[in-house]
């Protein structure tokens, strides 16, 4: 069975580059446009990892991961973001700063869901 992830991106462009990459790797990838939308389908479904930007509208990438960690506290979290000031040393969440290239992004998903 394939990987679930949460893509949350309000860059329509990126996440549907990010979305396609996942999907080639086979994973199940599930989009939200914002943090609010992300945080809703956090608490009704079932994700195996959530890669988000850090910064969008209403509730930033920082936001949805604290909110993720009170519910799911061993959720991975791959946040994807512009500024190299936002790097974080907790367990299970990674950082991977833009502008990235895919291979890069294909081995922190699998480094994050490998536990």
């Amino acid at each position: 069975m394939a990987h679930r992830i949460l893509l949350v991106d309000d860059e329509v462009a990126l996440r549907t580059f990010v979305a396609r990459a996942l999907r080639f790797e086979e994973y199940d990838v599930v989009e939200a446009a914002d943090g609010l939308t992300a945080w809703q389908l956090v608490k009704e479904s079932r994700f195996d990892l959530v890669v988000t930007d850090s910064r969008m509208p209403h509730l930033s990438g920082y936001q949805l991961t604290a909110l993720v960690r009170e519910l799911h506290p061993t959720m991975p979290i791959l946040r994807l973001s512009g500024s190299h000031n936002s790097g974080s040393n907790e367990s299970g969440l990674k950082t991977l700063f833009k502008p990235f290239e895919i291979p890069d992004l294909v081995k922190a998903v699998r480094s994050l869901l490998a536990g």
